[in-house]
């Protein structure tokens, strides 16, 4: 065959498969960075950059705040099947009076955390969804100076009503580490989402969460919208 000939049917071969995966691009402004039941941060931005397929998919996540440097690079795998999804997820937080490397991942300078996480959705007909997620490596340590492994644990159920939908969700830490010292409530929060679709491929989302965290005896009411390109 024609090296000529075989070549563009190479091209042709690839460029069918990069048309079979799929990008994602999202942008969101918020009130308040929440974040499990804690207030991460004010208005800030949150960009993201998602490549998928055949169930696999990677996405770059960021957060900036308006009124100071603090930002947040996270990177992440994610397999779903079905109704299962397992993340591997890094964080990587710099502020403003602290010098963080990017590269630098000794266990006990980094500024990196990476966690591994679990997610089931029952089924369409019963959303009831569980989450677990349990910091492995990086900044997550006790006073003594022992690996806290630190770990949140959360239920949700959305549903519809008219025209939004309403998500609550409860989670919990199951002992000692970044969320709690003990046992406890972290997290109980309500949100109400509705998504204008402007194009097939583009809507934008609107939504109010109400979260209260028992164990910081805490209270927010925080905005979001955003762009969703798909």
């Amino acid at each position: 065959m024609n090296k000529r000939l075989l070549t563009f049917l190479c091209l042709l071969g690839s460029l069918a498969s990069l048309y079979a995966q799929s990008f994602r691009i999202e942008a969101d402004l918020v009130s308040h960075y929440m974040w499990r039941g804690i207030n991460c941060g004010g208005l800030s931005l949150q960009p993201s950059l998602t490549f998928e397929v055949k169930g696999f998919s990677i996405t770059a996540w960021g957060s900036t705040e308006f009124r100071t440097e603090f930002n947040e690079v996270d990177l992440s795998v994610q397999y779903e099947y079905k109704g299962l999804y397992i993340r591997l997820l890094d964080v990587f937080c710099q502020e403003n009076d602290k010098q963080f490397q990017y590269f630098n991942f000794k266990s006990k300078e980094t500024n990196h955390s990476v966690e591994l996480g679990v997610r089931y959705r029952i089924c369409d007909k019963v959303p009831l969804t569980f989450a677990w997620y349990t910091n492995l490596f990086g900044k997550d340590y006790l006073d003594d100076g022992k690996r806290a492994w630190s770990t949140y644990i959360e239920a949700s159920y959305p549903f519809d009503v008219k025209f939004m939908e309403i998500k609550p969700e409860v989670g919990i830490t199951p002992w000692n580490g970044k969320y709690a010292r003990q046992f406890n409530v972290v997290n109980i929060g309500v949100q109400g989402l509705k998504s204008f679709r402007i194009t097939d491929k583009v809507h934008i989302p609107i939504w109010v969460k109400f979260t209260v965290n028992p164990y910081r005896e805490k209270a927010y009411v925080s905005f979001g919208t955003g762009v969703r390109i798909h």
